[in-house]
């Protein structure tokens, strides 16, 4: 203890000043500071003065500041994303619309759209709250979206790359609502995998059950078409079966063979069926056993079946003719053309003439009846019914035949 008026060091106990005399009282006396306090006041003066001059020290982030600052990413990405799908859906939505293809992956991804923008939306609007719903219900948005477009994909591939995004943009919401809640690791972890993975996979299914349909549909198109022209064949065979030059049936039935495949076998029956029922050319028979839209027969197979077939391709070849003389009224040129295009009978030469020349047809009447069709259904002028009918690219009548035609018009 110091004297308050000379500053001489006083007794513990003295009463008095020893040097001036002055009465020493409670309230004048000054304490000496022990030296541990002294430290610890210089130690507090030195973190005060490190603060700017803040007598409290700055506290710790809080936990959440780390999904904040990616909950804002990701509603911003979201909104951006919502731009970009919903003028995508809609250009999906207009192709689909004109190719009449029955999807709906424009109206799915403008829905995935709409999601994305409200879960983003959310996002940015709770990214300062940590209850439980400030992350389920953005979580909520992504993940109906994702489910929606992975289920429609249809034609609009990118629907899936999409729908993918949007399920991983949910997960992260949920991984973010497990840690902050302290949940374990393993848990946080695996919840957000699995719903990735169960969008992905909705998403491969989506898009192998279109492709599948796209074929199915193509194959059915494809079939309709065989289906029609056997029915035309059909006719053509019963009206060829009437006359005494081709009755009699062109194909032998194939003898059994131990020693050849079941499925050689299988092949030459069924090119039988096509010599005999349908009156096909050697060479349609082998393109419609390894057509993959007709029988799928190997090429082996296929081959094996017309080295073996007994027909009489002259016969086939003029009972095909018959039928375009009878059914579609055409003319002897343009009946020859048919047989041997590649797109047609595929007949070769000497069979085609043989057809034409063995051929009991009325080109006339063939001629008039193709003059009043023009006429009827098309309301066609005489010249413009002449011009077709002699025309290279058009029936090939003669001019003779033209013109008995159009002299026996109504």
């Amino acid at each position: 203890m110091k004297c308050s008026k000379c500053g001489a060091e006083i007794p513990e106990g003295a009463k008095f000043c020893t040097e001036c005399g002055t009465k020493i009282s409670e309230e004048a006396a000054v304490h000496e500071t022990p030296p541990v306090q002294q430290e610890a006041e210089q130690l507090i003066y030195t973190i005060n003065k490190n603060n700017g001059n803040n007598p409290k020290v700055n506290p710790p982030a809080p936990k959440g500041a780390a999904f904040k600052t990616f909950r804002l990413v990701l509603g911003i990405i979201s909104i951006i994303l919502f731009l970009i799908v919903s003028l995508q859906s809609c250009v999906a939505g207009a192709a689909n619309a004109l190719s009449s293809n029955g999807e709906v992956s424009g109206s799915a991804g403008f829905l995935l759209a709409i999601c994305m923008l409200i879960a983003g939306i959310v996002t940015i609007c709770l990214k300062k709250k940590q209850t439980t719903a400030a992350y389920l219900v953005p979580a909520g948005f992504y993940i109906v979206g994702a489910l929606l477009a992975a289920a429609n994909v249809g034609s609009y591939s990118d629907l899936g790359i999409w729908a993918v995004l949007a399920s991983i943009f949910g997960a992260l919401h949920v991984l973010f609502m497990f840690r902050s809640k302290n949940t374990k690791a393993l848990i946080s972890i695996i919840v957000p995998i699995v719903i990735v993975v169960i969008i992905c996979m909705f998403v491969g299914i989506s898009g192998s059950g279109t492709k599948d349909a796209g074929n199915k549909n193509t194959k059915n198109t494809e079939n309709k078409t065989t289906s029609s022209t056997e029915k035309e064949n059909e006719t053509a065979a019963n009206d060829t079966a009437k006359t005494p030059e081709t009755k009699s049936d062109s194909t032998a039935k194939p003898e059994p063979d131990p020693d050849v495949p079941a499925e050689y076998k299988a092949a030459l029956t069924k090119a039988a069926s096509y010599s005999d029922m349908m009156h096909m050319s050697k060479a349609g028979i082998y393109h419609q056993l390894t057509s993959e839209y007709g029988e799928q027969f190997p090429a082996e197979a296929a081959q094996y079946a017309v080295d073996n077939l007994n027909a009489d391709w002259n016969a086939n070849a003029l009972a095909k003719a018959k039928s375009y003389s009878d059914t579609m009224h055409m003319s002897k040129l343009g009946i020859y053309n048919q047989l041997i295009s590649e797109n047609g009978e595929q007949f070769t030469a000497e069979e085609a003439q043989y057809a034409m020349d063995n051929l009991k047809a009325d080109w006339n009447a063939n001629a008039l009846a193709k003059a009043k069709d023009y006429q009827e259904s098309m309301a066609m002028s005489v010249e413009a019914i002449r011009e077709q009918l002699t025309s290279e690219y058009g029936e090939q009548f003669t001019a003779e035949e033209a013109d008995y035609a159009i002299s026996n018009l109504n």
